[in-house]
């Protein structure tokens, strides 16, 4: 009966060693260590090939509640990429109960990507116990969440299960992690058939980088180990940005400084806008260089910040209208200024070619002056004072309404001074003063006659002095 159920088992492995074709992919099964007694475990080894030209995820199951099935390492799915082949254990746990001889196991292998399936079973052959000698034999189970976010505790949980009637008294369980912070080292017991749980709870640096980890427990008893599971898991990646804007106001100045801080655990990149309008952009620095752009029709500087896990980088934005308001007081000062020294008279002078060459082959000029007080104040004992050159002298006029000169000072080198006084000029008022003067010779060309001085007192004791233009005269002999 034993060669029988010997031949048997060789058939099956024969044919599940054989490449078997699914719908999309083909798989193989080979037997690593398939003949055990009921306290081990069976271990095989499963190579899926994807006959598609897309990526594939395939998952194992078993609808035996006689076995447990497990895929080392563990994972959710296995992918496969396109015209690939992968290769994965798998361990099959047989449970209390189990008859001794040769048994089939139900495995299931499916496609995610379209559905598709293929139904097999894997021979295991369960040998008879020897009661009078056994081995260790703990069945360890782990789990760790396959992503795990470093704000938060993670949680490591380990089942143990005496497979047999030996009593260990001392059993050594390891725990290690590519992460410095899972490690943890204990010590405890089984009794024959006894099983237990523990859950243990590891604070993870928050700032820690995202990337694959490892979970290794091992087992050990008499310093021999016995057991050994290893996990595979992410560290997920999380971005958050801390901004901080502190707005300083001072004398026609304003400084918007901001710093942000990404408090993530990974490189990202921030963006910052601060709208200003085209005035104000006029008057507004930024550091570093911002780039101006439109944001939903608005005008905004914008900044652009690529910033490592826990790196801080800061901006601003200074609008300073100190040199404008300067501007517009220097201005005003100079408005001002001008109003308040500018001379109260306005004094202009011109002259008019009233006849040239006569008989006596003399010219005259009509000279007029005109003086006004531009203030609204009188201004008191002005004093009107004009020079003739010396090559002509002034004409006395007897005509209705002009104002004869207070005084005439004749000099023959100097020229010839005429003086009116006027004792006072009302508001606004202008005066004109006209007199003709006779040149003593026929000019040819031109003369320029000088300025005339205009003297008043603009406060009682105080006398100040204003001048009119020059005036240029052309003359030209009508006898030509």
């Amino acid at each position: 009966m034993g060669l029988v159920k010997s031949l048997l088992l060789a058939v099956f492995l024969v044919v599940m060693s054989m490449p078997v074709l699914g719908a999309g992919f083909t798989y193989e099964v080979k037997a690593i260590n398939n003949s055990i007694f009921s306290y081990e475990i069976a271990t095989y080894e499963i190579s899926i090939t994807n006959l598609r030209p897309t990526v594939d995820n395939y998952q194992f199951s078993s609808s035996s509640v006689q076995y447990v099935l497990v895929d080392r390492p563990a994972f959710e799915t296995m992918p496969a990429g396109p015209q690939e082949t992968v290769t994965t254990t798998i361990t099959v746990d047989p449970k209390q109960g189990i008859g001794v001889g040769p048994h089939a196991v139900p495995v299931k292998i499916r496609s995610l990507q379209n559905g598709d399936f293929e139904e097999f079973n894997i021979p295991i052959n369960i040998k008879e116990t020897d009661y009078a000698t056994y081995v260790p034999s703990v069945a360890l189970t782990v789990d760790i969440d396959k992503a795990l976010d470093p704000r938060e505790t993670a949680s490591v949980f380990i089942r143990i299960r005496n497979r047999n009637a030996l009593d260990i008294p001392t059993l050594d369980v390891k725990v290690e992690s590519s992460l410095p912070q899972i490690s943890k080292e204990y010590t405890t017991s089984l009794d024959p058939l006894e099983e237990k749980s523990n859950e243990f709870l590891f604070e993870l640096d928050p700032m820690q980088p995202p990337g694959d980890h490892n979970l290794n427990v091992k087992l050990y008893y008499l310093d021999k180990k016995i057991s050994e599971s290893t996990l595979n898991f992410k560290i997920g990646e999380y971005n958050k940005f801390e901004v901080e804007e502190v707005v300083d106001k001072g004398f026609f100045k304003k400084t918007r400084a901001v710093t942000v801080t990404n408090v993530g655990n990974a490189e990202k990149t921030y963006v910052h806008k601060l709208a200003y309008n085209w005035f104000q952009r006029i008057f507004t620095s930024e550091n570093p260089k911002a780039e101006l752009m439109e944001d939903n029709g608005k005008s905004v500087l914008v900044w652009t910040l690529s910033l490592g896990a826990n790196a801080t980088a800061s901006v601003s934005a200074t609008t300073n209208y100190i040199p404008l308001v300067t501007a517009i007081i220097i201005i005003l000062l100079i408005i001002l200024g001008y109003f308040i020294f500018r001379s109260p008279i306005v004094a202009f002078k011109d002259a008019i070619i009233y006849d040239v060459g006569g008989k006596e082959d003399t010219s005259e000029l009509k000279v007029r002056l005109f003086i006004k007080n531009r203030t609204r104040s009188p201004l008191h004992n002005v004093k009107v004072i004009d020079k003739v050159p010396s090559i002509a002298e002034i004409k006395e006029d007897k005509t209705v309404g002009s104002l004869s000169p207070s005084k005439v000072i004749r000099s023959a080198k100097k020229g010839t001074l005429v003086k009116w006084n006027l004792e006072m000029i009302e508001p606004w008022e202008e005066r004109i003063i006209t007199y003709t003067i006779r040149s003593k010779l026929q000019i040819v060309g031109g003369v320029t006659l000088p300025p005339v001085k205009v003297r008043f007192d603009s406060k009682p004791g105080l006398e100040r002095t204003t001048n009119s233009n020059e005036v240029g005269v052309s003359v030209r002999d009508k006898r030509k």
